[in-house]
C-alpha cells in the first residue's frame, strides 16, 4: 500500500509526503536432499515474512529557474528476505532446520534511512545532475557460526549491526542529435561498519572500518540511440 500527498506551496515549489506499507512473504520448498552432496542431513525450508506498516518518505523540489532545480528526499526502506544457497547470507542458506526455525523467530529484515539532496540542470541538448547522499543501514544480516538453543555450533544468519554510507554522484547526459543520448556518471562513497560482531569464538573488530568488496569510486557510461521503432544501447 502506498499513499502520498503533494503540497504546492508556490508555483515552482512542491513538497511530497507519504508512506508505504509492505508485507512480503518468501517461501522455499525442499523436495529432495542428498546428504552426500549437500553435506547436511536436512535442508531448511518454510516461510519468512518481512512486514512494516509505516515506511515514510518526504521529498521536495524547487525550480528556481526555468531550467534549474534543487531537490531533497528522505525515505525509509525495508528489504525482504531472499532465497539463496548455503553459501549466502540468506535465512534459507543456514545449515540446519533448527537454525532456520531460530531465524524465523529472531531475524529482523534489513532496513535503511536514505537522505539525499541534489541539483539538476535541464537543457534541450544536455542534462546535468549532482547529488549528495547519506544512508543509515540497520539490521545488517550476515552468516555467522553460533549456538542455537544450547545445541552445538551451527551456521546461521544473524543481525550484526549497522553501516553508514556517505557519497556524492555527478552525471551528464548529452543529446547531440535527435535520438542519440550519451550518458556519463561518476560517484564516490565511503561505507563503514558501525558495530563489531562475533562468529563462533572469533571476534571481528570492524567498527569504523570500510565495508569490503564495495567500490568507493564508480564510473558508468552508456550510449543509446532510438529511431522510430528501433532501439540500440
Amino acid at each position: 500500500f502506498h499513499a502520498q500527498v503533494t503540497f504546492r506551496i508556490l508555483p515552482n515549489l512542491r513538497v511530497y509526503a507519504g508512506f508505504r506499507s509492505l508485507w512480503v512473504q518468501t517461501s522455499s520448498h525442499i523436495t529432495a536432499n542428498d546428504p552426500s552432496y549437500s553435506g547436511y542431513s536436512s535442508l531448511p525450508y518454510g516461510t519468512m515474512t518481512a512486514a512494516n506498516g509505516f515506511l515514510p518518505q518526504f521529498s521536495g523540489s524547487w525550480r528556481y529557474l526555468p531550467d534549474q532545480e534543487v531537490f531533497f528526499d528522505v525515505s525509509k526502506n525495508m528489504r525482504s528476505y531472499y532465497v539463496q544457497g548455503l553459501t549466502f547470507a540468506s535465512p534459507f542458506g543456514v545449515s540446519t532446520w533448527d537454525a532456520f526455525r531460530y531465524d524465523q523467530k529472531h531475524l529482523k529484515p534489513e532496513k535503511d534511512w536514505v537522505y539525499e539532496v541534489g541539483w539538476r540542470l535541464m537543457k534541450p541538448r544536455y542534462t546535468a545532475l549532482v547529488t549528495l547522499y547519506h544512508v543509515d543501514f540497520s539490521d545488517r544480516q550476515q552468516k555467522i557460526t553460533t549456538g542455537v538453543g544450547g545445541v552445538r555450533e551451527v551456521s546461521t544468519v544473524a543481525n550484526v549491526g549497522a553501516v553508514t554510507t556517505n557519497g556524492v554522484e555527478g552525471s551528464l547526459t548529452v543529446r547531440p542529435v535527435k535520438g542519440l543520448s550519451i550518458y556519463n556518471s561518476i560517484s564516490w562513497n565511503r561505507s563503514t561498519f558501525n558495530n563489531n560482531f562475533s562468529s563462533g569464538d572469533v571476534f571481528f573488530d570492524v567498527k569504523g572500518k570500510k565495508v569490503p568488496n564495495y567500490p568507493s569510486l564508480m564510473y558508468k557510461a552508456s550510449l543509446t540511440y532510438e529511431f522510430k521503432s528501433a532501439y540500440a544501447r
